[in-house]
């Protein structure tokens, strides 16, 4: 990667938390035409960058988050993920990453308990950046 296209981790994390709370996780934002059959999609930009979020299902869901600089791909990250509590409703894990403005999208974030609710336990992910 060229000093140029250099970004300082904490300003990505920022730019991808403020993501997060712009689009899936605001109850109000608009999405995007779908890029696939069934996807639900999200965009947000601010300055050079532009993020992308893709994703199918509810209790069983999959997606992908892309972040582009000056319209070229800059990170990316895969993810699944599904309910194991019978118990908890769709709206209530959703509720939860409204409140948490979604699990942080980090470059590799480990698992993190997530809030005080028995019902709950932990999430896990990893993330990938592209090489240059």
């Amino acid at each position: 990667m060229t000093q140029a296209n250099k970004i300082e981790i904490s300003d990505l994390a920022s730019f991808l938390r403020l993501a997060n709370q712009r689009t899936y996780a605001n109850k109000n934002a608009p999405q995007v035409q779908s890029t696939r059959l069934g996807s639900q999609d999200y965009e947000f930009d601010d300055g050079d960058l532009r993020y992308h979020d893709t994703f199918f299902g509810d209790r069983d869901f999959i997606g992908e988050e892309i972040v582009y600089r000056r319209g070229k791909l800059f990170w990316g990250m895969n993810y699944f993920g599904f309910i194991l509590a019978d118990e908890l409703k769709e709206t209530e894990v959703y509720d939860l990453a409204a409140r948490t403005h979604g699990v942080p999208a980090l470059l590799a974030r480990g698992t993190a308990p997530l809030t005080q609710n028995p019902n709950w336990s932990k999430v896990s992910g990893r993330a990938w950046s592209p090489p240059s």
